[in-house]
């Protein structure tokens, strides 16, 4: 038994080393192009880039009627995609069809990378915008979001932990632990290894 045990552990370690990358990167390839979509959502707004990922930029102050809100109370991250109206403002604005589907591509590309993070290494609950606007009700404080709104995020990825501000964050540069340390996540590398080891040998 100690020698079967032993033998699994060596396994699980040389498959961690080959599935993830020196700075903790989940490594799953890279898709065929990178050629950037550009579009009203990638494209820099009057005060930089930046401004898209500011939770500032999406704020709003304003009464909305409560059939407009997405209400979100709980710890998760919030997959953003575009509606049909933004993906036919988004093809106008590009100079043919083969650069709004490449852009296209590699959007849902980056937004499935950053779901198996979320969902395969953080284990954070994960939900999809179903309202254009999101109301996230933190323990001290509440936002209220505008996702739709024109040269900002169309696809995208906001974490929001409850004592915490609401954090857009770009899914192409998103890492394991930029998330595991947003939402406070101490992992230990031999979780994986010895929860697997039980599970096999139903210890």
């Amino acid at each position: 038994m100690i020698i079967k045990l032993l033998t699994l552990i060596v396994f699980y370690l040389g498959l961690l080393s080959c599935t993830k990358t020196s700075d903790n990167k989940i490594n799953i390839g890279q898709p065929d192009s990178l050629k950037s979509l550009k579009t009203d959502t990638t494209e820099a707004v009057d005060d930089g880039y930046t401004d898209i990922l500011k939770l500032e930029s999406y704020l709003v102050t304003s009464e909305l009627d409560t059939s407009k809100l997405q209400l979100v109370d709980f710890d998760c991250a919030v997959s953003i995609f575009p509606t049909d109206k933004q993906i036919e403002e988004i093809k106008k604005s590009c100079k043919d069809e083969d650069d709004f589907y490449t852009g296209a591509d590699d959007n849902q590309w980056y937004i499935g990378k950053a779901n198996l993070i979320i969902d395969d290494s953080v284990g954070v609950k994960r939900i999809t915008d179903s309202r254009d606007f999101i109301k996230f009700v933190g323990d001290k404080e509440t936002w209220v979001l505008d996702i739709r709104k024109k040269k900002y995020l169309a696809w995208g990825l906001i974490l929001f932990k409850r004592d915490k501000k609401p954090k857009i964050v770009e899914t192409s540069g998103l890492t394991t632990d930029s998330v595991r340390n947003y939402f406070d996540i101490k992992k230990k590398w031999n979780d994986f290894i010895w929860s697997e080891i039980s599970s096999s040998y139903n210890l």
